[in-house]
């Protein structure tokens, strides 16, 4: 135990409280303001005390413990502030008598070292310029602790100071810059500026991915809690004030619990464990869950995750002795031998964190997870890590591996040899380099022409360039599909040479009425542009003479051309193009089409524009004459079926 000099004690129970107590000293500085820290010149030549209990013996806040946070140099600071009677955050002053508690077992000696993790909490003490904070209590965790260009922790503002809920409350912003040596905290602009005494989670990337953290009360996918202090240890019975307000099982079933922070044991179980919700009471904000490793106990922090953000992870751990760039080693794993292979490791802490990594390999003998490729910074004992829930695109252990557990292994290597046989265990690669092998093998030196007869040959071209059309006459049939297949993977085998000759015998023989069921298939497509034109010889004085009846299926006509084949006789007066019941649509006007528009060989006027008709609609053209003398006029029709199969007859 350490004693000050000029401190005295003197009592029968020398050798209890020496078990019990790792220091025991007087205040020689003030404290902050804001009732967090306590200094004493002597603490900065004693071992660290970071974990163990700090409890004040005089002064207004005699009789307070809180637990130490962080021990640096001849100062202590405590997440939770020291009060008076009055409830009111009281400030450590010079000469204040203070104890600290050896609150771990075995008694005295350095508690363990800061808390690696999720989150951190803090008071803001002073804000020095513009987008910037300082917390005391979270200076000296290292440089580059908390910032970076790609996986920042993110600042999170838990309480405005003011007590309104007013902005900044519920913000956060990354962390783009931190000073160890000062405890200053810069961030992007928040929509308001944090004030002193707003309290701060400083939150790791992965955590802040998640979404809404704390205090909203709708259905967020995490939500913060602590076990308040003289609540009663228990594997599954945890109690949360904060998270209070929910209704009755509002978390039932829906959300698991994650022990974050064990206060009072750093890093030993059921710290990182996860368990399901079963019950939740509102008002005490009591949770009932499955039953952890070990007990969940008073200061305890824990996160409560919802199902859909639980399922991408499959555990925590915590990094032990050995790991490094290429291994990460953890005791705490019992799973069998490759559990993990597959699986995206990320490190949530240390100089790795934030960078993610398929998993290649679990050996269950040594505790190792071997991820590929290898981090860019060493992993350290004590770094915590989390594995994702999903595969991983990684290439296979070995050239013509037999495993299929990863999508890899069932794709193959670059390097794997061709099969032609069926095997249930050979990659997609290895079977189509067997394929491209018996492909180029079969053409060797001696080109297919020469393999082929004449006739073999010409069917073969014909085939390749026939348009495959479905109801195309000149498309090859099923039958014949497979009989040219047959022809090039059969080497010229007399036999595939005998098929080939029935199947262009059978195409002769059948060519002629192939033709004529060809016609006007193709351009019968929908879309495909038709022209239709007919000669018009009705009487000058005639009236309505059908031009075209659309045929099948709606059709879309483009343009239509009225032309004069010769002198027009001077019987007709004028004449009209009409589209649709009753004459609805006006092509061309009886203005338009006067016999001095077309009254000479090639003179003519057209319509261009775009209409619809269904099918057996018609279009008809309107002769207005003083006479019965014949016309010898053209009518030229450009459209396209809107259907397979439309068409003006």
């Amino acid at each position: 135990m350490k004693v000050p000099s000029g401190l005295r004690i003197d009592s029968p129970s020398w050798p209890l409280l020496q078990a019990q107590i790792s220091y025991w000293g007087i205040t020689d500085a003030n404290g902050n303001a804001l009732g967090t820290t306590l200094v004493c010149g002597n603490l900065a030549n004693e071992p660290n005390y970071d974990g163990l209990i700090l409890k004040i013996l005089s002064g207004p806040s005699a009789g307070q413990a809180r637990t130490i946070e962080v021990h640096a140099g001849n100062t202590l600071t405590v997440g939770v502030a020291f009060t008076n009677a009055a409830g009111a955050v009281q400030q450590q002053l010079a000469g204040t008598l203070f104890v600290i508690l050896s609150g771990l077992a075995g008694g005295g000696g350095p508690g363990p070292a800061p808390p690696e993790g999720l989150f951190y909490y803090g008071v803001v003490d002073v804000v020095p310029g513009a987008n910037q904070f300082t917390i005391g209590s979270l200076a000296g965790l290292g440089a580059g602790k908390f910032d970076g260009a790609t996986n920042p922790y993110f600042a999170f503002v838990l309480r405005d100071a003011g007590g309104a809920a007013a902005a900044p409350q519920g913000e956060q912003q990354p962390i783009i810059a931190y000073d160890t040596a000062t405890g200053v905290f810069t961030t992007t602009a928040f929509t308001a500026a944090v004030g002193v005494g707003d309290e701060i989670l400083i939150v790791s990337p992965y955590l802040a991915a998640m979404g809404m953290l704390y205090g909203e009360r709708s259905g967020a996918l995490a939500y913060l809690g602590q076990c308040p202090v003289g609540m009663a240890a228990s594997n599954n019975t945890i109690v949360c004030p904060n998270l209070g307000y929910f209704p009755n099982d509002t978390f039932n079933n829906s959300y698991q619990m994650i022990v974050i922070r064990n206060a009072n044991a750093p890093g030993v179980a059921p710290e990182m464990e996860m368990r399901r919700i079963t019950d939740f009471v509102t008002g005490s904000g009591t949770f009932t869950t499955e039953a952890f490793s070990a007990n969940v106990e008073e200061n305890d922090i824990v996160l409560i995750i919802h199902n859909s953000v639980a399922a991408q992870i499959s555990t925590f751990g915590i990094a032990d002795a050995g790991s490094g760039v290429g291994a990460v080693v953890d005791a705490a794993r019992t799973e069998a031998d490759d559990w993990w292979n597959g699986q995206t490791i990320m490190m949530l802490s240390g100089a790795a964190r934030g960078q993610k990594r398929p998993i290649a390999d679990f050996d269950a003998a040594t505790d190792t997870i071997t991820p590929a490729p290898n981090f860019d910074a060493a992993v350290a004992a004590g770094d915590l890590y989390v594995i994702l829930a999903h595969y991983n695109p990684i290439v296979p252990r070995t050239a013509d591996d037999v495993a299929n557990y990863l999508t890899s292994e069932v794709v193959g290597r670059k390097d794997d040899t061709g099969i032609t046989a069926s095997t249930n265990t050979a990659s997609i690669m290895r079977y189509l380099k067997g394929i491209m092998d018996s492909l180029l093998g079969y053409q060797g030196a001696t080109s297919l022409a020469d393999k082929l007869t004449a006739a073999r040959a010409a069917f073969l071209d014909a085939a390749i360039s026939s348009r495959a059309v479905p109801g195309d006459a000149m498309a090859l049939t099923a039958a014949e599909r497979l009989i040219v297949q047959a022809l090039i993977l059969s080497d010229a085998t007399p036999f595939a040479g005998a098929l080939i000759d029935v199947a262009i015998s059978s195409r002769e023989a059948s060519g002629a009425a192939a033709a004529a069921l060809a016609a006007n298939t193709y351009k019968r497509q929908a879309g495909v542009t038709q022209i239709f034109s007919k000669q018009i010889t009705s009487a000058a004085n005639a009236g309505d003479v059908t031009v075209a009846t659309i045929t099948t299926q709606p059709c879309f006509i483009k343009r239509i051309v009225l032309r004069s084949n010769g002198a027009t006789t001077a019987d007709l007066t004028n004449a009209a193009i009409y589209g649709g019941a009753g004459k609805v649509l006006t092509f061309i006007d009886s203005v338009t089409g006067v016999r001095a528009n077309i009254a000479a060989a090639d003179q003519q006027v057209a319509w261009v524009g775009a209409a619809t008709f269904a099918a057996t609609k018609t279009i008809v053209i309107t002769l207005t004459g003083t006479g019965a003398t014949a016309v010898d006029l053209q009518v030229d029709i450009e459209y396209c079926s809107i259907v397979d199969g439309g068409y003006l007859a």
